[in-house]
């Protein structure tokens, strides 16, 4: 559970393209949860696994 949530903004561009997501205030780390697998995992390395693709 964060200390503090994050103002973020997310926007779906397309099914082909997928979802951008904007953070106002940046961090050093942030990290997403994964229910399929149950596991977090930093956002800079999602694109580094082959299943995220």
């Amino acid at each position: 559970v964060p200390i503090a949530n994050l103002r973020c903004q997310q926007l779906k561009l397309s099914d082909v393209r997928g979802w951008s997501v904007f953070v106002e205030d940046p961090v050093q780390m942030q990290a997403v949860y994964v229910p399929e697998d149950d596991r977090c995992t930093d956002i800079l390395s999602l694109v580094e696994d082959e299943d995220n693709l």
